[in-house]
């Protein structure tokens, strides 16, 4: 659609916006990067009279160090706010956040402080704003005034600013030095998000200090999620999931992680053959935007008896309230477990992949499928999964609460329980081995039997 007409004013200086807007009051529109605007005009869902274009203001735009802050201008575009070497260093929450501002054409058009002005709660700067206790000033034709972050965010596309003020910069406290991520899920790349989380920590000899923790599209305004801040505080700050996450597979242990990369050992049994793994894996990809992650794996047995490796993709997708994962594994394994061929591998693998699911769900407190596979410390059959339980992941509630190791500790994972918790290959590949080939050996079996009994009656 075409907007409504309308006079377009160009001021360059912010004293000749003020004025402009001081004029024409309620009938005048201010145009930031017009990412927001523009579509609203465009289906005449507003008419103004006037608008009034800032972007020809040159002090409105720019990154600069003032102390213990930055100030980034209300005009600067999210292009700039990604690719400054500042906000990289000392805020840089606000460049993960603007990462997944969007599209290239948009972050080059719109603006941080047109965003923040906006008030969208979808939008994803304003709970990284919140998070960072920035402070955003406002001038007026009575001068400048400063208001913080948790109090600029009034109500739905509401904020401090009056109607005869505009939002001319934005104070950054620094957090130089701060961990940051900013987790966005959407339906389709680019869209708003469902909800977002901006999470910065500060860690001190190996113990979060502080958090900070903001909310995007939870509730008409940005939240600041200060029971989690609070929660976070105090608490180790080690890399405890990969451990936590292999205590599911039966045998694994892992002993060390740093960075991207984790070590560890599984436990095999073959009968009375006992197996030990010992090897590494690395994060190869991580695209967060994408929810899609490459783990590239290999071990050796400590006795010199085979080798395994492993290129694991895993790829994650929205499905309705839950989340779908797609596995692709590609496995190369030599010694005595390749002797059972792909096929019973391949029942194995998705038999053990069940396992790992039930468990993963059980530890987020989601029940288990009904029809699904059922962890257990017994050696035995397990039932088969089914493609729902082998290939898509729960729900995503809120993790259960689990402990957490105390500073210095290692990761390390003792074994669970007073007996062997080895992997027991042979007691996982029978069921498989009797589904496979059982009719076979009952027809040979069988075969053979009648050739006894025609034999005995010949005589």
């Amino acid at each position: 659609m075409i907007p409504a007409q309308f006079d377009y004013l160009a001021p360059t200086t912010v004293e000749e916006a003020l004025a402009a807007l001081a004029e024409h009051g309620d009938d005048a529109k201010i145009l930031a990067g017009g990412q927001s605007l523009l579509p609203v005009l465009r289906m005449r869902l507003n008419a103004p009279e006037v608008v009034i274009d800032l972007g020809k203001i040159p002090e409105l735009r720019g990154v600069r160090d003032d102390g213990d802050h930055l100030v980034i201008g209300a005009m600067t575009r999210h292009a700039d706010v990604l690719r400054d070497p500042m906000v990289a260093e000392h805020a840089a929450l606000l460049q993960r956040a603007v990462t997944h501002l969007a599209d290239e054409q948009i972050r080059h058009r719109g603006t941080f402080g047109g965003a923040l002005a906006h008030a969208d709660p979808a939008g994803d700067v304003g709970a990284p704003a919140l998070a960072l206790g920035c402070e955003m000033v406002i001038a007026g034709r009575d001068g400048t005034r400063t208001v913080g972050a948790d109090d600029f965010f009034v109500d739905l596309f509401e904020t401090a600013v009056g109607e005869d003020e505009i939002l001319t910069a934005v104070r950054v406290p620094k957090h130089t030095g701060w961990g940051a991520h900013y987790e966005k899920f959407v339906r389709v790349a680019h869209q708003w998000p469902i909800v977002a989380v901006a999470a910065a920590v500060r860690v001190e000899g190996g113990t979060i200090a502080e958090a900070r923790v903001g909310l995007t599209n939870m509730g008409s305004t940005p939240l600041r999620a200060r029971a989690v801040e609070d929660a976070l505080r105090g608490q180790p700050a080690t890399d405890g999931d990969i451990a936590a996450l292999a205590e599911c597979f039966p045998g694994a242990v892992v002993t060390d992680v740093e960075g991207d990369t984790f070590r560890g050992t599984v436990k095999v049994k073959l009968g009375p053959i006992a197996l030990q793994y010992a090897g590494s894996g690395t994060f190869v990809e991580k695209d967060d935007a994408a929810h899609r992650f490459v783990v590239e794996a290999k071990g050796k047995d400590k006795r010199g008896n085979g080798t395994a490796g492993a290129t694991v993709t895993l790829a994650m997708t929205g499905a309705g309230e839950s989340t779908e994962v797609q596995v692709d594994t590609d496995l190369a394994i030599t010694g005595k477990p390749a002797q059972f061929g792909r096929g019973v591998m391949q029942d194995v693998s998705d038999k053990l992949l069940g396992q790992f699911v039930a468990c993963l769900e059980q530890r987020l407190g989601a029940p288990a499928p009904v029809d699904g596979p059922v962890a257990t410390d017994e050696p035995g059959e397990t039932p088969t999964p089914t493609p729902a339980a082998a290939g898509q992941a729960p729900p995503t509630p809120s993790p259960a609460p689990r402990p957490t190791p105390a500073a210095g500790q290692s990761t390390s994972r003792a074994p669970s329980g007073t007996g062997d918790d080895s992997l027991d290959l042979g007691a996982t590949v029978l069921p498989v081995l009797l589904r496979t080939y059982g009719p076979r050996l009952a027809a040979v079996l069988g075969l053979v039997a009648l050739l006894v009994v025609v034999r005995r009656v010949l005589r």
